[in-house]
């Protein structure tokens, strides 16, 4: 003997409702996740910069070129190769910086604590002041 599962017009609403209400959650999230991955992966304008920041001291070298930085009488080596850069070598302990790879578009940053490096990726025009701090 079968037995069927009987509803009701309200109970076939109610279901259908929250399809309905889960759909569009989805679709919702597909365009926002959509979104944020075009404006994270966006190119900007203007030439890519290496900024090495080592110090207190500052320099900068255009992406597009390849060569070879040596800091701390060459026991930090930084390597700029087919428009991207790295932390070749380091003396520091962990080498966290040297884990850290290639890096290539702007906002991306290689920090080293104990040396106190940095290195980042600029975009020639993004060049202004993101917030103040007093």
């Amino acid at each position: 003997m079968k037995k069927y599962l009987v509803l009701n017009k309200d109970e076939i609403s109610s279901i259908f409702s929250k399809r309905i209400f889960d759909i569009i959650t989805i679709i919702c999230l597909l365009i926002f996740s959509t979104v944020i991955f075009i404006f994270s992966t966006q190119h900007f304008s203007g030439e890519k910069i290496v900024y090495i920041k080592y110090n207190n001291h500052v320099l900068k070298y255009p992406l597009k070129q390849n060569r070879e930085i040596k800091l701390k009488n060459g026991k930090i080596v930084i390597e700029i190769k087919n428009k991207k850069v790295h932390v070749k070598e380091s003396d520091c302990p962990e080498k966290i910086c040297v884990l850290t790879g290639w890096i290539s578009n702007p906002g991306q940053i290689i920090v080293c604590v104990p040396n106190k490096l940095i290195i980042k990726i600029i975009s020639e025009k993004e060049q202004k002041i993101d917030s103040i701090s007093r």
